[in-house]
Formats: C-alpha cells, structure tokens, sequence
C-alpha cells in the first residue's frame, strides 16, 4: 500500500490471526501522549484485562477516509476473520492482460462466484469526481452571469455614447484626442465598475470562505484568487468602451451635430 513506517516495525509472522500487534499512525501515537511518536513503540493498549496489544510500528500519517475529512487517529490489526478484500500491485505496460489472467486463475478456482474487482485509482477518481462536476457548473453559471453582465453593459455604453452623440461630435471639432473621447464616454462607467468591484471582492472572499473553510484540506480564498476574474472583467469593459469609441470617432462630425439625439 506504499505506507512509511517512521518508527518500529512491519507485522511478524507471529501475528497471522492472534490480534497481539498494532499499528498506529503518527497523529494517534501523539494523542496517546507519545512525542517523539518512536516512544509509542513496545507500549501496550489495553481493551479490557484480556484483549491486550502491543504497538509494534508507527506509521506515516496519510489519508485513509476522504480528502475533506482532517486526519484522524487510527491503529492497524491483523484480523484473518473480516478479511474481504485483495489488494495486489500491478507493474505491467498491460494491467489489462494482468486482470484478466487473475479472472482466468478465480474462474478456476472458485467457479461459482464471480470476479470482482477495479482499479484503485479508477474508484479515487470516481469518488472526486463531483467535486470536478461542481467546479465545471460553477464555470458554467460564471461564465452566464458575465455574458449577461457584458451584453448590459454594452447597451449602457452604446446608449450612452448615442444619446451624446452631438458633444462627442463637437469635442472632436474642437480637437478633443481619442483618449479624451474615452475618458468622457467611460468616466461614468468606471466610476461603477469601481464600485462594484470594492463591494464585489470582499462580498467573494467571504461567500467563498464559507464552504472553503469546511474542508479539512485547503488553500485559503484571497485577492489572489479573484484577481484574475477582476483583471478579465476590466479589460472587458475598456474593450468595450474603447469600441463605442472608435465607432464614434469613425462617424463625420457634420452628420453627429445634424442629428436629433
């Protein structure tokens, strides 16, 4: 199973079906009051005055329930009577051929039940798999709500651009530059964008943390996180207010100053 024994020693051979010997992992060896956790080694626990075990090993703390569950204490026993599962390690460019010779060998040796078995690493990915569904409708929604957002903000823009449409016409007579035009049409809109985004990040940060903060395992939510949709979502709107821009600068002035709007 790949497990690192940091302390003591694997099972002997002495402990096929007697119960006598344990294992535990480094976050039980300290809560036994065990530190440095190598002392836990050649102590005994004891159930009751008869079911006794002595810790022959310590292993290297790792995940044996889910990943969003913390660590826990957890101690190792032979038990032949609740035996029900085979592990076997595949080295092979082929572990289908592999699996399927050990089909042929249980057919033969037990014909009546049938063969089951998978991969570990195909059920571990099973397992998180909902976490990749979750992260993928999130995208989903995410990406809708900045469609929708963009689509209104560009109505805004472009009606703001046409309904002063003859003092754009008249600043860019008088010589106004483009990025004058820009700052007149977008003052408004980056005011908002401002904030929204002073209200939005934190209101993200805090909304976030709530489910982030249950896992056991966890990089904690901050700036750095929403950055790069704040980055996404401001180059978006200049784009957009940069167009309506240029789309105005491309029109004659005499036709703006002529219009009704």
């Amino acid at each position: 199973m790949g497990l690192q024994l940091v302390a003591g020693n694997n099972f002997s051979p002495a402990a096929q079906g007697t119960e006598n010997q344990i294992i535990v992992n480094e976050l039980a060896a300290k809560r036994l009051g065990f530190d440095p956790v190598d002392k836990a080694v050649g102590q005994y626990l004891f159930r009751d005055s008869v079911d006794q075990a002595m810790i022959v090993g310590v292993v290297k703390d790792y995940h044996w329930e889910p990943m969003l569950k913390p660590l826990t204490p957890m101690l190792l026993r032979v038990r032949p009577a609740d035996y029900q599962y085979a592990y076997v390690k595949i080295i092979s460019p082929r572990p289908g051929e592999v699996v399927n010779n050990i089909r042929k060998e249980w057919k033969e040796y037990d014909p009546l039940r049938e063969f089951k078995g998978g991969f570990l690493s195909q059920e571990m990915n099973e397992f998180y798999t909902f976490l990749f569904d979750i992260s993928k409708i999130l995208m989903l929604i995410a990406l809708m709500a900045i469609s929708i957002t963009g689509l209104g903000l560009l109505g805004m823009i472009s009606m703001r651009v046409r309904s002063h449409i003859k003092e754009l016409g008249i600043r860019k007579v008088l010589g106004a530059t483009p990025s004058h035009l820009f700052y007149a049409v977008g003052r408004e809109f980056i005011w908002l964008i401002g904030i929204s985004l002073t209200l939005a990040i934190p209101l993200a940060i805090w909304v976030n943390g709530l489910w982030i903060n249950n896992l056991a395992q966890r990089n904690p939510i901050s700036f750095y996180n929403v950055a790069p949709a704040v980055l996404i979502l401001m180059a978006f709107s200049f784009l957009m207010i940069l167009w309506q821009v240029i789309r105005a600068l491309r029109e004659n002035p005499i036709a703006a100053l002529k219009s009704e709007q």
